[in-house]
């Protein structure tokens, strides 16, 4: 059964636009941890390898979670790092993006 309640028909978007001085996008990324089978993310890690080892104690503790990680892009204006854990991964662009087959970001394309 699906719970997540925060699906948006505006997602949070990867990026506030274009720095004018070197050219690059305007974004925050956060290494984090997330349930595929709800996409609620439960934890933000320094790095990559931390996301991982957390990944796989959480796979230990409760297989059926479907623990995965993903560098996360998100524009610093409209969300704070501390405030991602317990949203969804289908609020952000960056995600729903580079999932359009995942059941839960179609319904997010389709709101």
């Amino acid at each position: 059964m699906n719970n997540n309640k925060s699906i948006n028909t505006k997602l949070i978007p990867s990026s506030g636009g274009v720095n004018k001085n070197n050219g690059l996008p305007i974004q925050n990324t956060a290494c984090v941890l997330y349930s595929n089978v709800d996409l609620k993310i439960m934890g933000i890690y320094s790095t990559y390898n931390r996301a991982e080892e957390a990944s796989c104690d959480a796979y230990n503790k409760n297989p059926r979670t479907d623990p995965l990680t993903y560098g996360l892009r998100y524009c610093p204006d409209t969300i704070n790092a501390k405030d991602i854990i317990g949203r969804y991964m289908n609020e952000f662009e960056d995600f729903v993006s580079d999932n359009p087959s995942h059941p839960l970001c179609k319904i997010s394309i389709a709101s």
